[in-house]
């Protein structure tokens, strides 16, 4: 008996130590073509049988996808050169803007991010989808990848390093924050404040069905458990309920056209003698009330926030250096559109506008006369300065702006950009020649939302650090342009 009872403890001894120890734990990882992605704070999250994982996947990775998430309107963009989706994440749709379909798909705020549907993402943006359950992998491919079959080896032997250098990295992290000695009035301050053990590990229950949910809820983030030795994957967030019936709602309103500044006329005198004042009554509180008030509104209109869209044309000579570190200067964010021309020279500008964070769009490819010569044309051209544009810094951009704005575009023409997935913007103001008391003039006459255009000439920047304090010191908030902000043009095309 007692040598069976050895026999078998061998058995085990040997046996044991080929099973990879993390495909006990629960875990589950994310897999992108033929490499596994770092262990991080937001894991994969199943819920109703669907997994979500941070849309970040596939932003950050070898998938060429890129993300725009727009907090006004709650809406999160994912977008290749062939397709588009967008998430509206209060209503819990998505469209497909490629094929002009919506679907009935959560997008949800936990551990810091936005999380979306792996599968469902995947194949929309045409790509595969599998999950590997031997090695809790959720893999998404394009083309050219090993067989799960044979990255399951891969995956068995690359798991416990991942695991390894996460808790490496959270020691570090817990060793290099300063420690302090209790004493007793913090530690009382610290039990009234900082939630208990369970409270911090415990799951968010599910939701549960209403018939009429609030629209603007979104889930609750999922508590960071304390240090913990291996992430937590499958806590479950509390995802909003569906509505029964859900309306398709605009993300994001028509804007009014681009407008020229108002000239006042002066009032026409009375020619009839003026009749004795009376005696100024004094002012009674209601008065004063109604004289605060308007007050009050004045001031609260003079400190309303504006919004501004710095938008550069790059050419052959334009200054970008001197753009860029005026920029940088004063944090704020702009579009560039580039000519195709301007590629080749301006290459490594156009690297660094991109990596500090600028949106980029495109322009124009040769002069203007052939762009504009078709249809045909102008779609080739595009094209074109994108294929260029990727050579650079792999990217392709669908904002567009005409050289002498869209009013010079054909209907047929401006269609087919729309048709073809092309957002095309004006500007409100071109700064080209235009003194700072111009400027002031006419940018006092404009509304709520302005679009400046700085064009490819070096002189059009010379007062660029003067607009750009201006614009701050009168409560003008720069914005960079993406995909999903609805463009501004005379033909109030917001396609």
């Amino acid at each position: 008996m007692a040598k069976r009872i050895f026999s078998l403890l061998l058995t085990l001894i040997f046996i044991l130590p080929l099973f990879p120890h993390s495909i006990a734990t629960g875990n589950t990882y994310v897999a992108i073509n033929n490499s596994l992605l770092p262990i991080t704070e937001a894991m994969p999250i199943k819920s109703d049988g669907i997994w979500y994982i941070d849309y970040r996947c596939f932003t950050d990775s070898e998938l060429s996808v890129n993300g725009s998430y727009n907090p006004d309107s709650q809406t999160l963009a994912l977008y290749t050169w062939d397709y588009t989706l967008a998430f509206n994440l209060m209503s819990g749709t998505v469209t497909n803007k490629t094929t002009d379909t919506s679907y009935s798909q959560w997008a949800f705020h936990s551990n810091g991010t936005i999380y979306v549907p792996a599968k469902f993402v995947a194949k929309q943006l045409g790509m595969t989808y599998s999950y590997m359950q031997s090695v809790n992998v959720l893999r998404i491919k394009t083309s050219n990848v090993l067989q799960d079959s044979m990255f399951t080896y891969i995956a068995r032997d690359e798991i416990p390093r991942l695991i390894d250098r996460y808790n490496s990295s959270k020691k570090q992290t817990q060793q290099s924050s300063p420690q302090t000695i209790p004493t007793e009035q913090t530690e009382k301050k610290e039990q009234s404040s900082t939630p208990s053990k369970t409270e911090q590990t415990s799951k968010p229950s599910k939701q549960e069905n209403v018939t009429k949910p609030e629209p603007t809820h979104k889930p609750e983030a999922v508590t960071k458990p304390s240090t913990p030795t291996k992430p937590e994957t499958t806590i479950k967030p509390n995802i909003p309920t569906k509505p029964a019936t859900t309306t398709k709602t605009e993300t994001e309103t028509k804007p009014s056209a681009p407008t020229k500044p108002e000239t006042t006329t002066q009032s026409e005198i009375s020619e009839t003698p003026p009749k004795a004042e009376a005696p100024a009554k004094p002012e009674t509180a209601d008065q004063e009330t109604a004289s605060d008030k308007a007050e009050a509104e004045d001031v609260a209109e003079e400190k309303k926030e504006k919004t501004v869209y710095l938008t550069f044309d790059v050419g052959t000579e334009t200054d970008c250096e001197k753009i860029l570190s005026v920029l940088q200067q004063t944090n704020l964010k702009a579009t560039f559109f580039i000519f195709g021309s301007a590629l080749p020279v301006q290459d490594d500008a156009i690297r660094q506008i991109s990596a500090s964070g600028h949106s980029l769009g495109i322009s124009a490819f040769g002069s203007t006369s052939e762009f504009l010569q078709s249809v045909d044309s102008v779609k080739s051209g595009l094209a074109a300065t994108n294929e260029l544009l990727f050579q650079v810094c792999y990217t392709k951009s669908r904002l567009v702006r005409i050289p002498d704005g869209s009013a010079t575009l054909s209907n047929e023409q401006a269609n087919a950009l729309g048709e073809s997935g092309y957002r095309y913007w004006d500007w409100d103001i071109d700064v080209s020649n235009m003194s700072m008391q111009r400027f002031q003039n006419v940018i006092s006459s404009k509304g709520d939302i302005v679009v400046i255009r700085f064009d490819a000439a070096k002189a059009s920047i010379q007062n660029l650090t003067a607009i750009l304090t201006y614009l701050s010191e009168n409560n003008y908030t720069a914005k960079p342009i993406s995909l999903l902000t609805t463009p501004r043009n005379l033909r109030q095309d917001i396609r």
